[in-house]
């Protein structure tokens, strides 16, 4: 038996290795677990955003830097951003979150390279829009292709300021 040197405790040497596979195998099982998790939940939203209508633009890993109105210590997350035909949706992949904006309601799009406090050193995507209670909200992502999203979220805004 020798003894540990940070906490004087005794400790068995022989039980280490069986410790440290443990710990091994449970890391193992756990990213096991996400990933077979976020295959299935892609997998569903993808479906319910197909049987929705027209997907116009779709972005596949978004990771969503959340929305002004909320505290500021709320979770960041990866999920599924789309512009469909009258919406801009987002569903987050754990914990199981939506955010739906109708594209009327969008009132502007610009870009940062950080929001509330948060930033992974990208410019980001921005929308600023009216929520459901008639107050001026803002929320972040950061996509692939950003120009792309610029542009179509501008086009939905300016055919939807046409019609007013």
């Amino acid at each position: 038996m020798i003894k540990d040197a940070a906490f004087n405790l005794p400790f068995e040497r022989s039980l280490m290795p069986g410790a440290v596979l443990l710990i091994f195998f449970a890391i193992i099982a756990f990213v096991v677990f996400l990933t077979v998790h976020i295959s299935r939940r892609t997998r569903e939203i993808n479906s319910f955003l197909e049987s929705s209508g027209e997907i116009r633009l779709k972005a596949v890993h978004a990771n969503f830097f959340g929305r002004d109105s909320l505290p500021r210590n709320q979770a960041r997350g990866n999920g599924i951003l789309a512009i469909l035909n009258e919406t801009l949706y987002f569903e987050m992949y754990m914990p199981r979150r939506t955010l739906e904006i109708p594209l009327g309601m969008i009132r502007d799009v610009e870009r940062a390279t950080s929001f509330l406090g948060k930033t992974k050193m990208q410019p980001l995507l921005v929308v600023h829009f009216m929520n459901e209670y008639g107050h001026d909200e803002t929320a972040a992502w950061l996509v692939s292709n950003l120009s792309s999203w610029e542009e179509a979220l501008k086009q939905a805004l300016s055919r939807g300021r046409r019609s007013l």
